[in-house]
C-alpha cells in the first residue's frame, strides 16, 4: 500500500513536472505569437505561415487542458483514497482498541480467579490437615477408649471374684 502510495506520487510528481512543462511551452508560444504579430504587420505571407503555427498552439494548449483537467481527476481520486484509508486507519485504531480493553479486562479476571484458585486450593490444604488431625484424635480417643473399656472389663472382673470371694 505504501509503494501505491508513493507510485502514485511519484506519477503525481511526474504530472506537475510535465504541466510546468506545457506551462513553460505555452509562454514560449505566447512570445512566439507575439513576434508573429510583428512580422504579420510587416508581411502578409508572414501571416498565413502566423496562423497555421496559431492553430497548432492553439490544438496543443487544449491537449495541454485536457491533460492537466485527467490529473485533477486523478488527484481527487487520491485523495479520495487516502481519506478513505485514513478511516480504515481509524477504525482498525478504535477496534486494536477495544480489543486492547478487552485483553485487560480479561488478564484481570484471569488473575482473579487465579487468586481465588489459589486460597481455595489453600484452604482445601488447612481443611485436609484439619480432617487428617481429627481423624488421628479419634483414633487416639478410640485407642483409649479401648483401653478403658478394657481395664474397666479387667476391674470389673476383679471385683466380681473379690465379691465371689
Amino acid at each position: 500500500m505504501q509503494a501505491q502510495i508513493e507510485d502514485e506520487q511519484r506519477q503525481r510528481d511526474e504530472a506537475r513536472e510535465a504541466a510546468a512543462q506545457a506551462e513553460r511551452r505555452a509562454n514560449i508560444l505566447a512570445s512566439e505569437l507575439d513576434e508573429i504579430r510583428v512580422a504579420l504587420e510587416q508581411a502578409e505571407r508572414a501571416r498565413k505561415a502566423a496562423e497555421n503555427e496559431l492553430h497548432e498552439a492553439a490544438d496543443r494548449i487544449s491537449e495541454l487542458g485536457a491533460a492537466n483537467s485527467s490529473l485533477g481527476a486523478q488527484k481527487r481520486k487520491l485523495e479520495s483514497d487516502i481519506a478513505t484509508m485514513q478511516a480504515d486507519l481509524d477504525e482498525a485504531i478504535a477496534e486494536l482498541k477495544n480489543s486492547e480493553e478487552r485483553v485487560k479486562k480479561a488478564s484481570a479476571d484471569a488473575a482473579r480467579l487465579a487468586e481465588e484458585l489459589r486460597l481455595e486450593q489453600e484452604h482445601s490444604v488447612n481443611v485436609e490437615k484439619l480432617r487428617k488431625s481429627l481423624e488421628q484424635q479419634v483414633k487416639d480417643l478410640q485407642v483409649r477408649l479401648d483401653e478403658a473399656e478394657a481395664n474397666a472389663l479387667k476391674g470389673g472382673k476383679r471385683i466380681i471374684q473379690k465379691l465371689e470371694q
